[in-house]
């Protein structure tokens, strides 16, 4: 059996109508309308909680959302061994990315990145310090507003 524990989901971007039902459903909604689906819209963002998600996640929605072309950032509560973390997806990135981060959210950097850091400082090489840090440091996009449009939008050609 799979390890349970709280995780949060913002999802953004432009749903096409004919899909409300599907998404409603994934999200465990008894309805399938626009309101229903809009009821969960809170700061721009349709948000999800499950005190009970499998390892964190949200395997079946963040899928259906990288089909849909619909950005998110999910929020996993650690649990034993497995640390706290921010997965995040936009449309144009191959896959999820994700950041290990504390009980708050923050991201965490590994002491040997530090050290590594502190390291190239002692010896004067700021600029490379720098780098080494920007390196290891992951900005996680915003999410843009959740919106419910009449149809798909139409994806550039490449």
């Amino acid at each position: 059996m799979s390890e349970r524990y709280f995780a949060s989901i913002r999802i953004g971007g432009d749903l096409p109508r004919k899909q409300v039902a599907r998404l409603c459903a994934l999200l465990g909604l008894d309805g399938t309308s626009d309101e229903d689906l809009l009821q969960r819209v809170d700061q721009g963002w349709l948000r999800h909680e499950d005190g009970q998600a499998a390892w964190g996640e949200f395997g079946d929605i963040e899928a259906a959302c990288r089909k849909l072309g619909l950005s998110y950032v999910r929020d996993s509560d650690g649990y034993f061994d497995m640390p706290a973390q921010t997965a995040f997806w936009r449309p144009g990135m191959r896959g999820t990315e994700t950041v290990t981060t504390d009980s708050n959210g923050d991201q965490l950097v590994g002491a040997d990145v530090l050290i590594e850091v502190r390291d190239r400082l002692l010896a004067g090489k700021a600029g490379e310090a720098l780098q080494c840090l920007c390196g290891h440091i992951v900005e996680v996009p915003e999410v843009p507003p959740f919106r419910i449009v009449a149809r798909a939008p139409r994806r550039k050609p490449g």
